[in-house]
C-alpha cells in the first residue's frame, strides 16, 4: 500500500479489508492530520478517483470509542449532523470516517472578526446555536449509559487547575487562607450549578470541534465524552470559547438569540427552563431589572466560571503529562475571562483576586 506514512501492519490490514468493502480502489496516499488534545491519531487516506475517507486510531481509549459509536448512532437517527461512520472495530479502536474536509468553523469566526462584521459573525453564530438546541431537545438515551455531570465530577474538573496549573506547572503554594478560599469557591459553583435543568452536554462545544461542509453547512465533532447536564454549559463553551475572544455586545446579543429561538420553539427545553427560572430566589441576582435573560447570563456566568478553570488546569495538564505545550499560550485568555467574571460575585470574588494578584502573572512570566 502506498502512502506518504507507514501504519503498523494490523491496521493496515484492516484498512484494506474496509476499503474493499467500502471503496474500492488504489490507495495514492495516507496523511497524518493534525490530532486534538487526546491521543487519538486522524490520518487521510486518498484514493484513485474516489472521495477521500478519514481514518481515526485510538486503542488505548476503548470507553470513548464505545460511547462515540453509540452517540453517533443516536445523534443521526436525530437528524444531528456528526461525521458518518463508514467502518469500525470499536474494539481496536479503529473508525473510519466521512470526510468533512478542513473548513473549521474558528477560521470563519477569526475571519469575521478580522473583518469586523458582526452582523457575519451573528449569522454564522445562529447556525452553531440552531445545532445545538437541536442536540438539546433531545432524550436522554435509554439503550446506553450516558454519564451524569455530577457535582463531583464538576469539582474534580475544577480541581485540575490546583493539581496541574498551580502545583505542577507553576509550582508555587498557595497560604493556607488561599487555599481555603478556592476551596470554598468551587464548592460553592458546584452546588449551584447542579441546579440546572439537564440537557445532552456536548462538553467541547466550541469553534474547533465545528466543521463547515459543503454548503456551509455546519458538523458537529468530539463529542465522544458527552454527558447529561446543565443546559448552560455548551453555550458557554461556544461564546466563551477558549481558542477565540468574542466582543461582549455579540455574546450578549447571542445569548438573547438563543433564548428567543427556543421560545420560539415553545419545546419541552423551553418550558423546563422557563418553569425553572420562575423558581430561581432571585436575590442571588447581581442587579435588576430580574428578567429571565438576567437569569440565565448568571447561570451562563456561573457555568464559565467552572468551565475556563477546568480548562486552564487541563492545558497545563497537556503540557506537564502529555508534553503538548501548544494549549499553554490559551491560559491568558481563559484566565482573563474567569478574572472578570469571578469578580462580579461576592462567592468568587476572592477567587478573581487569587487569579489576578498572583496566578496571571506567575502563568505569564512562565510562557
Amino acid at each position: 500500500m502506498a502512502g506518504s506514512v507507514q501504519l503498523k501492519k494490523p491496521v493496515t490490514q484492516w484498512l484494506q479489508v474496509q476499503l474493499e468493502q467500502k471503496q474500492p480502489g488504489d490507495v495514492l496516499s495516507i496523511m497524518p492530520l493534525k490530532g486534538d488534545a487526546s491521543s487519538r491519531r486522524y490520518y487521510r487516506i486518498q484514493q484513485n478517483q474516489q472521495a477521500s475517507l478519514i481514518l481515526m486510531h485510538a486503542p488505548d481509549q476503548l470507553a470513548d470509542h464505545q460511547a462515540f459509536a453509540c452517540i453517533t448512532d443516536y445523534w443521526q437517527r436525530a437528524g444531528i449532523a456528526v461525521p458518518k461512520i463508514l467502518a469500525q472495530d470499536a474494539g481496536r479502536g479503529l473508525f473510519l470516517l466521512q470526510d468533512l474536509g478542513n473548513h473549521l468553523f474558528l477560521q470563519s469566526v477569526q475571519q469575521a472578526l478580522r473583518q469586523q462584521n458582526h452582523q457575519h459573525l451573528i449569522c454564522l453564530y445562529r447556525k452553531a446555536l440552531l445545532l445545538l438546541i437541536q442536540m438539546q431537545q433531545l432524550d436522554k438515551p435509554v439503550h446506553f449509559i450516558l454519564p451524569d455531570y455530577s457535582r463531583t465530577l464538576m469539582l474534580q474538573e475544577m480541581q485540575y487547575f490546583y493539581d496541574w496549573l498551580i502545583q505542577k506547572w507553576l509550582d508555587v503554594q498557595l497560604t493556607q487562607e488561599a487555599k481555603k478560599n478556592f476551596t470554598h469557591a468551587i464548592h460553592w459553583l458546584a452546588e449551584t450549578l447542579v441546579m440546572q435543568p439537564c440537557v445532552w452536554v456536548h462538553r467541547d462545544y466550541h469553534s474547533r470541534n465545528l466543521m463547515l461542509v459543503g454548503d456551509q453547512q455546519l458538523v458537529t465533532i468530539d463529542y465522544q465524552d458527552a454527558v447529561w447536564g446543565p443546559v448552560s454549559y455548551d453555550l458557554v463553551s461556544l461564546l466563551r470559547d477558549c481558542y477565540v475572544t468574542l466582543p461582549d455586545v455579540v455574546v450578549q446579543e447571542l445569548i438573547r438569540m438563543y433564548l428567543e429561538i427556543l421560545q420560539q420553539q415553545q419545546g419541552i427545553l423551553y418550558d423546563a427552563l422557563h418553569g425553572f427560572l420562575q423558581r430561581f430566589p432571585k436575590h442571588f441576582l447581581k442587579s435588576s431589572p430580574q428578567s429571565e435573560p438576567h437569569l440565565f447570563c448568571y447561570w451562563f456566568d456561573l457555568m464559565g466560571l467552572q468551565r475556563h478553570l477546568k480548562a486552564a488546569g487541563i492545558f497545563a495538564r497537556l503540557h506537564m503529562r502529555d508534553h503538548k505545550s501548544a494549549y499553554l499560550s490559551d491560559i491568558p485568555r481563559t484566565l482573563l475571562y474567569t478574572i472578570r467574571i469571578a469578580a462580579q460575585y461576592p462567592e468568587t470574588k476572592s477567587l478573581a483576586a487569587l487569579l489576578q494578584d498572583f496566578i496571571l502573572p506567575q502563568v505569564v512570566a512562565s510562557l
